[in-house]
């Protein structure tokens, strides 16, 4: 198993299906892996509602994963970053096809971007900096 870990990728497939199995790690280091669902109806509604996103978060978290894990005792050994990953798997097979779509191009758009290079611009030479940023 590759040593990094990282948000999973959400096909369509997935999308369709409505659930995505998903590697979770624990904060002593084990992985697991859970069946993050899409969320019904009414937790979507409770969740788009929520005016405290930490809670909202929570809100997916307990809704997206089977009944048996959505409890403390296992959700407390989870790494914040797994907590991440089922609430941000959950949203995109929730928010649908279209949604998913839009966050694909999104991601490819920034991984096509030219990159930003920093430039030096000397100061002007009667403002008393010397381009070495000493003083006259």
């Amino acid at each position: 198993m590759n040593d990094e870990f990282k948000m999973p990728e959400v096909t369509e497939a997935d999308v369709l299906k409505g659930e995505q199995e998903t590697y979770l790690e624990f904060h002593n280091g084990d992985r697991t892996h859970v069946t993050v669902k899409k969320l019904n109806w009414a937790a979507a509604l409770a969740v788009s509602t929520e005016p405290d996103p930490a809670f909202g978060l929570v809100k997916t978290v307990l809704a997206a994963v089977p009944k048996e894990l959505a409890n403390d005792e296992f959700l407390n050994r989870l790494t914040p970053l797994s907590l991440l990953i089922i609430s941000n798997v959950a949203m995109t097979l929730t928010n649908g096809v279209r949604a998913l779509g839009k966050k694909q191009a999104a991601r490819k758009a920034a991984e096509t971007a030219a990159p930003v290079t920093p430039s030096f611009v000397p100061p002007p030479e009667n403002c008393g900096v010397a381009a070495t940023g000493a003083t006259r």
